[in-house]
């Protein structure tokens, strides 16, 4: 939200241009922001849970990473959301909320019957990338917005999920 009064801006100054360049980037570079706070649970998990849950929750430290990888697509979409206020397009951000919701509610009642609290993580994740995506997706009607970059730098995080599988727990 603080890219708001800048996007604002931009859009009323006609610098179309340039409000899509500040878009792409900020993107970006709320991708990066998450996969640095991906990384740092994966190797934090194991000592940070215990300490500030108890030991009682140290079995889900391994649906942790999983959970923590829905913040990539909504790096993303929270810009897409952004452009929405800018756009003043608040049905479309409902529009995508209310789809997530329904994704998540279609999803996790089968998700959890069959993996527990990992299937709840799942649901979340699936959601969140359906969200993103529809999102991203249909603000780019409304102008030239790419977010090509950032779903880019996303799928290049796609290999080190590999790491979330590699025990965390001793």
């Amino acid at each position: 939200l603080a890219f708001v009064p800048v996007f604002t801006h931009l859009l009323k100054s006609d610098e179309h241009t340039l409000l899509t360049s500040w878009s792409d980037r900020l993107s970006t570079a709320l991708v990066a922001g998450t996969g640095l706070v991906l990384l740092a649970t994966l190797t934090t998990a194991r000592y940070l849970v215990p300490i500030v849950f108890g030991s009682a929750y140290t079995p889900v430290i391994h649906n942790l990473p999983i959970l923590i990888s829905g913040l990539v697509p909504l790096g993303i979409a929270a810009t897409a959301r952004t452009l929405t206020i800018v756009h003043l397009r608040a049905r479309l951000a409902l529009e995508a909320s209310a789809l997530r919701l329904i994704v998540f509610w279609l999803l996790a009642p089968l998700m959890i019957a069959r993996w527990e609290s990992l299937g709840a993580c799942f649901s979340a994740l699936v959601a969140v990338l359906v969200y993103s995506v529809y999102l991203t997706r249909r603000i780019r009607r409304v102008d030239a917005y790419r977010f090509r970059r950032a779903w880019v730098a996303a799928f290049l995080l796609v290999p080190f999920l590999g790491l979330l599988w590699i025990p965390t727990v001793k």
